[in-house]
């Protein structure tokens, strides 16, 4: 029989991947949708599919190293783990609400090494290798946005540019069972290349998202051995699913919005 304290922790993790579903969207997708590459729907169904694939394959890895590694994973009982989830819930939905790009992994990552540190079990090494990288990846994407926004932007510019149309960039085909997306015969060659690129791009960002912030949402009940893996990222991918419906409050469709007034 399940006890209800493994309800109330799946509920809450559930919860947890609710708002991270609203506040992963909109740096994937916001500027294809801001462009009218894709519509907001489009954008949440990309980003629900890549998002469960790179759960599914590569997000077990963070998922065993915060459930197991982070801190000892005896530490994870049922009620604990519904204690981080419950904070980690919390400390995302403030942000989402206010439209504060709070980090997931590292709400996820200091509510956990915040036990750990309490119960004398935190992993110093793992700890020292996570945040060498929560330093070292800001201050890369700075440098690298630096060098080319200064020296290669402009000429970058000069070759990517293109003549909008007021069109949709892709029309569907609904000749057939199941409708076909096409490219708009308004829409240039260059603007069909730039659909793809950035759409591309978007795709790859949902799947990079899936494998680092799925654990955020499920890993304390899979370290404390209450819930399967696979059910886990299963529940936390439609959890995720739920947050990034395309309300005009969502703090992804902002993202869209700015995207589409900086053109």
């Amino acid at each position: 029989m399940v006890s209800v304290l493994l309800v109330i922790g799946v509920v809450v993790a559930m919860f947890v991947g609710y708002n991270i579903g609203g506040s992963t969207t909109g740096p994937a997708f916001g500027p294809a949708v801001g462009a009218r590459a894709i519509s907001k729907t489009t954008a949440a169904a990309l980003m629900s599919v890549f998002f469960f694939v790179g759960a599914w394959t590569i997000g077990r890895n963070v998922i065993d190293k915060l459930g197991n590694e982070l801190i000892d994973a005896s530490v994870f009982t049922l009620e604990t783990s519904i204690a981080v989830l419950f904070f980690i819930g919390i400390a995302l939905f403030v942000g989402n609400v206010f439209g504060v790009p709070a980090s997931t992994s590292m709400t996820a990552v200091g509510a956990i090494a915040g036990l750990g540190l309490a119960s004398g079990t935190l992993n110093l090494a793992v700890m020292g290798e996570i945040a060498i990288w929560w330093i070292v990846a800001p201050i890369i994407g700075f440098w690298v946005s630096l060098i080319v926004g200064r020296y290669f932007y402009s000429r970058i510019n000069e070759l990517i540019a293109m003549d909008r149309s007021d069109d949709p960039m892709i029309e569907w085909d609904r000749s057939g069972l199941v409708p076909i997306p096409r490219p708009s015969e308004t829409a240039s060659r260059r603007e069909q290349a730039g659909i793809v690129i950035v759409v591309s791009i978007g795709c790859l960002m949902a799947f990079s998202s899936g494998t680092s912030n799925i654990a955020n949402a499920i890993a304390p009940l899979v370290g404390s051995g209450q819930l399967d893996i696979d059910l886990a990222i299963i529940l936390g991918g439609i959890a995720s699913q739920s947050g990034r419906s395309p309300s005009p409050a969502g703090r992804w469709t902002r993202w869209a919005a700015t995207s589409r007034n900086s053109r």
